[in-house]
């Protein structure tokens, strides 16, 4: 079997809280580029940390394998969620930083494009990173009227309840209800990412109608 990358787990000895990496690189390699970083990216949590308690206080180790570039990705989140280390330890994001394939898809899921990285998803979509990251792992249903996801291929689970929206006219008067964005896009034929950032209050309008999140 062809090893194609490693998760590592850094440990604060004086604290416990850890960071979960992943890499195509030695460990001792990777090790190396995050000591030589800390004065250059400090304001990354897990180089400030570096810094503050001092490389001698941190325990490194590897813990996992993966023989693809998608499935080191999985394993990151699924570490980085493991050991809680976005919230209480040294994760910068859930995704933990390592370059994924990212896969967009509309609300049928019909595969629309591919990206290389989500800093690329994220500057062509114009959604933050954070954003991006939380659709492919599942912390949320999609993202700016899309799925989003690290493998070309998944199984929609519609949240009906959370995906309904209410239509209104411009005066503010009840029109319609619909019970997914996709419907109400198809139906109205305003576009769908529009009606998505209405709900989530990041603009006014869509379309000259008033969209709103349904009770």
């Amino acid at each position: 079997m062809m090893i194609e990358g490693i998760i590592y787990r850094a440990t604060n000895t004086i604290n416990g809280e850890v960071y979960i990496g992943a890499t195509t690189q030695k460990l001792s390699e990777r090790k190396k580029d995050h000591i030589n970083k800390i004065n250059k990216e400090y304001g990354h949590k897990f180089h400030k940390a570096l810094g503050e308690y001092g490389c001698e206080n941190f325990v490194w180790e590897e813990i996992d394998t993966a023989t693809n570039l998608n499935e080191l990705a999985l394993k990151e989140s699924d570490y980085i969620e493991k050991y809680d280390s976005f919230n209480n330890g040294y994760n910068s994001d859930r995704g933990g930083g390592f370059k994924k394939i990212i896969y967009q898809f509309n609300l049928t899921g019909e595969l629309i494009t591919t990206f290389k990285s989500l800093a690329e998803a994220s500057k062509s979509a114009d959604i933050p990173v954070s954003s991006i990251s939380k659709a492919c792992t599942g912390d949320r249903n999609t993202c700016d009227g899309y799925y989003w996801n690290y493998t070309a291929t998944f199984n929609i689970k519609e949240d009906k309840r959370r995906n309904k929206v209410e239509q209104y006219s411009l005066e503010n008067e009840y029109l319609n209800s619909f019970d997914s964005i996709l419907e109400a896009s198809k139906i109205t034929g305003v576009n769908n990412s529009s009606i998505a950032k209405c709900r989530r209050g990041e603009r006014n309008k869509a379309g000259n109608f008033i969209w709103k999140l349904s009770d």
